[in-house]
Parts: C-alpha cells; sequence; structure tokens
C-alpha cells in the first residue's frame, strides 16, 4: 500500500504532512483482506473532504467513512456517499448523541482543532465505542510543543499519551499499583510516530500478564544479571543521572 500515491490522486483538497504517509502505509497495512473492506472510520474534521476519499480509497469502497466538523457547508459531501454530522468535538453531548446513532466503530481519526482539551474529550468519549482490533489515530500532536497552543506543558496530550504509556505498562503482575485502569483494560498498546499517536483498541488482549516458563532442559542456574555492575553498585542513581545528563546533551545537539 502507498499511501501518497492515494493522496496525490484525490480530486478534493486536502492537507497532509509529508512524514505522515510512512505512517499511514505502515498503520494501514494491516486491512488488506476482503473482510476488512466492511470497516467504519470516523474523521473529525472534514475541510473540503478530500480526506474522506482518501480514507475510502486507503479501505475500499465498501467502507463506511463518516466525517465530523463545524462547518454546516460541509453537509454537501454526503451526495459523493459520506455521512456528515455537524458538532463540536469538544461537546460531550454531541459525542453522546453521535455514538447513539451511529454505534460502534473501528477506526477513528482526530484531525480536528489539535488543541488539548478537544483531543481529550474526543479520545474520552469514543474510546468505548472503538471495537476490539480497531484505532483511535490522534494527528498533529506537535501542537503539545507549540507555544500558541500552550505548550509544552504537563497538561498537553503527548503528555497524557505518555500516562498512557504507563497504564498499559502497568497490566505486568511485577507491577504492584494499576494506573488508568479504565484506559488499561482498553489500550492494548501505542504507537508513536512525528506528529501522530496511535491507540490500538483491544479488551482481548489487556489481561494482566504472569511470567511463563517454558520447561526444557537447562544447563545453568547461575543469575549472572545481578554481576552487572550497573545493578550492584550503590552510587547507580548517581550514575543514571549523569548519563542523562550526556544524553540530553547530545539530543539537543
Amino acid at each position: 500500500m502507498n499511501t501518497r500515491e492515494y493522496f496525490d490522486d484525490l480530486e478534493r483538497a486536502s492537507s497532509k504532512h509529508d512524514s505522515y504517509f510512512f505512517a499511514y502505509d505502515r498503520i494501514f497495512e494491516r486491512y488488506q483482506r476482503p473482510s476488512d473492506r466492511k470497516l467504519t472510520l470516523v474523521e473529525v474534521g472534514v475541510q473540503n473532504g478530500g480526506s474522506l476519499h482518501w480514507w475510502r480509497k486507503i479501505l475500499g469502497e465498501e467502507a463506511r467513512i463518516i466525517g465530523i466538523d463545524l462547518n454546516p457547508e460541509v453537509k454537501v459531501l454526503e451526495k459523493e456517499g459520506f455521512e456528515i454530522y455537524i458538532g463540536s468535538q469538544s461537546d460531550v453531548n454531541f459525542w453522546e448523541r453521535f455514538f447513539a446513532e451511529v454505534g460502534s466503530v473501528d477506526i477513528l481519526v482526530d484531525d480536528g482543532g489539535h488543541t488539548d482539551f478537544q483531543q481529550l474529550v474526543t479520545f474520552f468519549s469514543s474510546i468505548d465505542y472503538i471495537r476490539d482490533g480497531g484505532l483511535l489515530i490522534t494527528e498533529d500532536v506537535h501542537t503539545s510543543y507549540m507555544p500558541m497552543f500552550g505548550n509544552p506543558s504537563n497538561f498537553s496530550f503527548v503528555s497524557f499519551a505518555k500516562l498512557v504509556v504507563d497504564a498499559v505498562m502497568s497490566r505486568s503482575s511485577m507491577v504492584q499499583c494499576l494506573v488508568g485502569k479504565i484506559i488499561a483494560h482498553q489500550v492494548w498498546n501505542v504507537d508513536f510516530y512525528e506528529s501522530i499517536v496511535v491507540f490500538n483498541i483491544d479488551r482481548r488482549k489487556c489481561i494482566l500478564s504472569q511470567p511463563i516458563i517454558a520447561e526444557g532442559e537447562s544447563f545453568t542456574s547461575a543469575e549472572y544479571r545481578y554481576e552487572d555492575n550497573s545493578i550492584s553498585k550503590i552510587n547507580v542513581l548517581t550514575e543514571l543521572s549523569n548519563y542523562f545528563r550526556q544524553v540530553k546533551k547530545l539530543t539537543l545537539k
């Protein structure tokens, strides 16, 4: 699949960053079987409708493509076979009415206003309605680093996405506390790309993991990992702090 070729062939205007096509080639390569072509995709932020046609090219003609926008003029796109809903992604009541009418979906793409509040409301309002094996994709999260959006901050969407990673990791039985229990039971894993965060929703795989041992032949019972100086040294935290200072200097060059 080459999502860039689909994009370049669009007859309606649309806007994407050039790096996104590498990400979407990988994200959507799973949807290749005929049985996967009847998916329901929702996009927040319709603009001129080009991206709706793009999703249709990627997922196939049988896919159900739904657009959400504040601009009532985009209702004209219903003549081209799309479902269009007018409303604000910041409005929890809108989302309740939307999913009451539409039902569960497979993929939701947030390409709306890109503020932290809008992205967070969309995430929490839609996660319960994304089917197992589905995706919640948030685009343009570079706004989490832009002053005009009030960032960077501890309350940015990317900061939240990092907390979701903590919730995913907390499903290990080796971890004593469960962070974000609701999220941990729905988000199987998180993929980070430049300016895109993908939450893979699959409740079937959100299990509390336990160690499993293959009862095969063993030639040694010695445990050498504790011989590593990075574990056994008393001043390990000081060395770790120094290490990260050096890493920071390298990343800022």
